[in-house]
Order: structure tokens, then sequence, then C-alpha cells
């Protein structure tokens, strides 16, 4: 189980990529990177890391989302594949933030192990004076650092 010992958090840009195989069976993901990434750094890690060639690669969109901080420490033990060598499992939350006058919809990204209550408990401490609620949405894939 993770344990979040600080609010810490800090801005991702999330890709959504398709790409193929060698039997040309499509696969979407969800891979968020530091927001300062250039679109050729993610270029090349995507093809570096999925051992993929630029031709079977499209980026379809780019979201800004709020990461977690802390989940990066994890103390487990990884599998020595190549996934895992690169990227660390993660959950998207939708997040529905709601202000006396608006409505405001972030995308918080979390370590696939870290409980409701602690994510929670981080919206609390990042949006003090907001009433919110919390969606699980979709798996994702975060680098590595």
């Amino acid at each position: 189980m993770m344990e979040i010992s600080e609010s810490k958090s800090m801005r991702g840009k999330m890709f959504s990529i398709r790409f193929t195989n060698k039997r040309h069976v499509y696969f979407l993901r969800k891979c968020v990177f530091p927001i300062n990434y250039t679109l050729k750094q993610v270029e090349n890690y995507l093809h570096n890391s999925l051992n993929i060639v630029k031709e079977i690669l499209e980026i379809l969109d780019a979201t800004n989302v709020l990461i977690m901080d802390g989940f990066k420490r994890s103390n487990e033990s990884t599998d020595n594949t190549l996934i895992d060598a690169y990227w660390i499992d993660a959950e998207q939350y939708i997040i529905e933030l709601n202000y006396t006058n608006k409505v405001d919809y972030i995308i918080l990204i979390a370590n696939i192990d870290t409980e409701l209550d602690a994510v929670e408990k981080f919206v609390k401490s990042e949006y003090p004076n907001s009433q919110f609620t919390i969606e699980h949405y979709d798996e994702a894939w975060i680098v590595k650092s």
C-alpha cells in the first residue's frame, strides 16, 4: 500500500497514443510525461520504451493533468520486463471541483496502489475551498524518472 506523507503535486501532460503490433492489432494507451517534455522527446521515449517504429505510432491528443507526488518512490520491486523498466502503472481520476459560481474538472494521476482515502485527502489539501467529487476513470502509464 502507498502512503502519502506530504501533499505535493506536479503538473504533467497525458498523451493518448495508438500503436500496432506485428499482427496489426491496435493498442490505445494513456501515457503521462513531465509537462516540459517536447513532442520529439515524447516520441523518442515511446519508440525506445515500446520498441516500436515511428510508422506504427500515432499521438492522438494531449491533456494537462495533475500528478500526485509520492508514487514514484514506491518500495515495491518491479519485474525486469521492458515495460516495467520505462513505465509505472497509474490510475486516472476525474475530479469535479464545485465552487460558488463555477465547476471545474481536472484529471488526477495517482499510483495504481493508492487508496481512495489518500486521493480524497490529497484533493482536499490541493483545493481546500472547493467541494469535490472523485470518479475513477481509467488506467495510465507514467514515465519512470
